[in-house]
């Protein structure tokens, strides 16, 4: 019998919930924050959920993938001699709170993830579903590559409404971590070329997959796409785009 999980996917800009059967999407309901206070958030997810029957429904699994920007990935060796707060903020600088800040572990890379998530998201989502995991979205991105990676080449782009996560496995070793800020479509593009590039990749075979996240409007997405199904560095790669990637990761999580 297959499982019934409720995936959270959610940034700063919007939420989707999703109620997966096995592998299969069930129903997915998405909006945009119009509040972004942190009274604002909370009282949009409530009314939300007032909505729907997720409260009272019988899950097997829960779990939340969250995006910031923030994020950086740190060796076992190093994590488990050092202080994970002081890592980040030697990355970031000292403008988050430190009650913001959290890690998760990926075994599959020996790596941590040390990024910042609002007290928010942990405070309101514990509260409705105390069995919630919670983790953030390039963690649930690396553990997906990392599973399925082979040695060919693929890339991975996530994009938000102003940030995109882009990262690189190649003979089953995550290559490649980054976010970047963008504005257009050929920023993200700009990036994707960089890395091939940098990495010496361009007559590599492999695959892309493009994730459009949880962006208002996907003109930008899909302007991305075409350039990269156009130019060059991109030839050998077959390109993919699923809405659903990286929540059908997160059942690797639980």
């Amino acid at each position: 019998m297959s499982k019934k999980q409720l995936i959270v996917d959610i940034d700063r800009e919007s939420v989707r919930f999703t109620r997966l059967d096995g592998i299969t999407v069930e129903q997915q309901f998405h909006f945009d924050f119009k509040d972004k206070t942190d009274f604002g958030y909370k009282n949009q997810l409530d009314v939300f959920l007032g909505k729907t029957d997720f409260r009272s429904l019988e899950w097997d699994e829960y779990s939340l993938s969250w995006f910031s920007e923030k994020s950086t990935l740190l060796p076992f060796s190093i994590f488990n001699e050092t202080d994970f707060v002081k890592v980040f903020e030697l990355a970031y600088g000292k403008s988050v709170d430190e009650n913001h800040i959290d890690f998760n572990r990926i075994p599959e890379y020996s790596c941590t993830n040390i990024y910042e998530i609002p007290l928010w998201v942990k405070s309101f989502f514990v509260m409705r579903f105390p069995r919630m995991i919670m983790q953030h979205e390039g963690s649930h991105a690396i553990r997906g590559l990392i599973s399925g990676a082979g040695f060919k080449m693929n890339l991975l782009i996530s994009i938000h409404e102003n940030h995109f996560l882009i990262l690189a496995t190649h003979q089953n070793e995550l290559k490649y971590y980054n976010t970047f800020e963008y504005e257009t479509a050929e920023d993200i593009v700009y990036h994707a070329a960089h890395v091939i590039q940098q990495n010496n990749w361009q007559s590599e075979k492999g695959k892309l997959r493009f994730v459009p996240g949880l962006i208002k409007s996907k003109e930008k997405a899909d302007k991305a796409k075409e350039l990269l199904q156009k130019l060059p560095p991109f030839q050998n790669l077959k390109i993919e785009e699923s809405q659903n990637l990286l929540s059908q990761f997160q059942i690797l999580c639980v």
